[in-house]
């Protein structure tokens, strides 16, 4: 029998347990930790310094970018990653009448956004390295 989700608690466990953390032989974080604060705290950073990539590269001239393997590498690593929390993402599904934590299902939900978030923005930067878009700056000179 399914229970309703408003009786799903977001996490097992407490979000920080120092017992489990400092004074232990095997320290370790706990589960609602690794869940959320490992995940949240790198995705903000990397959003907050979103604008300034592509500021950065909007002031760059067309042309070659240094290591277009390199970033040919990211995207599939990028694309490998999704796929991962994708199929992580089904797992939990399958797993949802267990009363797992929301933290659980959210998580590889968040991580496909962003990955699809930092592939797009590789995208972008091939495309603005090659002419592919043209930026409004270029739009308005050309006019």
């Amino acid at each position: 029998m399914q229970q309703n989700s408003t009786n799903r608690p977001f996490c097992s466990d407490p979000l920080w347990d120092l017992n489990l953390t400092w004074y232990n032989k095997d320290p370790d974080f706990t589960h609602c930790f690794q869940s959320t604060v490992l995940i949240y705290v790198p995705i903000v950073v990397f959003a907050s310094f979103l604008p300034f990539k592509f500021w950065t590269w909007e002031k760059k001239k067309k042309g070659s970018i240094p290591w277009k393997s390199f970033i040919g590498a990211r995207i599939a690593l990028n694309l490998a990653l999704i796929v991962i929390n994708l199929i992580q993402f089904v797992m939990e599904m399958m797993w949802l009448d267990k009363m797992r934590p929301i933290s659980n299902i959210i998580a590889p939900v968040v991580l496909v956004v962003t990955f699809l978030l930092a592939t797009y923005v590789e995208v972008c930067i091939i495309c603005l390295s090659n002419g592919l878009i043209n930026t409004y700056e270029n739009n308005s000179n050309s006019a």
